[in-house]
């Protein structure tokens, strides 16, 4: 099957982050292992940068459409759906899979698991409100729209990972769900967790509507690669580092960068979702440094920092200072 990332810095598009550019490669290195290929979606700009850096992506695609600055990143992930002409895979490009996906039929769509607003932090309420009731409810009292019909709150996925085997159908239910985000973008734009709702509860909601087979799938809870998060949560503070492994719930305590990358493996996950801004922690770009120096050689690393930069945190400089 077809591998799809797509990215684009909808206030800076002509900038990848080097943080999540580095997760994506280690992601890429394993789904051409297991899938034979990995595809890039962005701009013609950014595609343009990242064929000089040598990189294992298989295939670059160019979608060049005018998002708006200050537009949800989510905006163009979906457009990049709406391109998909034959079966696909999408990962997002903070997600790495360890093994192949579980087995899908023909005509079937699944998703990583469960939202997290959804499963593990169910206790947010503030965070399952503004994601989901606050912008349903904005749009039926403007519009009139009932857009909280056929959401099936506790069947939303999260989108980390997609296997579709009905393009057309996944299609039709993004573009529904783009309809409503053009409706009012100023609104949608105003706070990032709209965004949840566009992407991840439309899409779904429009599936439950549009197919028979997603209905019934939703009903028997039968929508998930996976029954559980494949997340980790990294806490660095005080020189201490924890990573939270929602997979197998447990939470494992580190007292320096260097035991938390040579004692915990996340490679012993199905996959493993790098969550919000585990990202961009230490132990996470120390994982993907070591991976990419040993599949790939140093200077790759370099290439990156020399276009894009050495991330948030400037991690590689601080693993060159440790380990080279």
């Amino acid at each position: 099957m077809k591998v799809v990332y797509s990215f684009l810095n909808v206030d800076y598009p002509e900038f990848v982050p080097a943080d999540e550019l580095r997760i994506a490669i280690v992601s890429a290195l394993n789904s051409n292992k297991f899938y034979g290929n990995s595809t890039f979606v962005s701009n013609s700009k950014v595609i343009d940068k990242l064929k000089k850096l040598n990189l294992p992506f298989t295939d670059y695609e160019a979608l060049d459409i005018d998002v708006k600055k200050g537009s949800l990143p989510y905006v163009y992930k979906m457009y990049a759906y709406t391109k998909q002409t034959t079966d696909f895979i999408n990962l997002d490009l903070d997600l790495i899979l360890n093994q192949p996906l579980p087995q899908v039929n023909t005509g079937d769509i699944k998703f990583v698991h469960r939202d997290h607003k959804i499963d593990w932090e169910m206790t947010q309420i503030s965070g399952l409100y503004r994601s989901y009731f606050k912008p349903a409810l904005f749009i039926n009292e403007k519009y009139g729209l009932d857009l909280l019909r056929n959401l099936r709150l506790f069947s939303i996925p999260n989108m980390g990972a997609i296997v579709c085997k009905d393009p057309d159908l996944f299609r039709e239910a993004t573009n529904k769900a783009l309809a409503v985000y053009f409706r009012d973008e100023q609104f949608f734009n105003s706070e990032l967790l709209h965004g949840c709702f566009i992407e991840q509860g439309l899409i779904h909601k429009y599936l439950f509507e549009l197919s028979d087979t997603y209905k019934s799938q939703v009903d028997q809870d039968t929508t998930f690669l996976f029954d559980r998060s494949i997340s980790i949560v990294i806490d660095e503070s005080l020189s201490k580092y924890t990573v939270n492994d929602l997979y197998n719930n447990f939470a494992h305590p580190f007292t320096s960068i260097e035991q938390a990358t040579s004692s915990y493996d996340y490679k012993k996950l199905p996959a493993v979702h790098f969550l919000g801004s585990t990202k961009y922690s230490e132990v996470t770009q120390f994982f993907m440094i070591r991976e990419i120096i040993d599949n790939l050689g140093i200077q790759v690393l370099e290439d990156i920092q020399s276009m894009f930069g050495t991330g948030i945190y400037d991690c590689y400089t601080k693993y060159k200072k440790l380990y080279l």
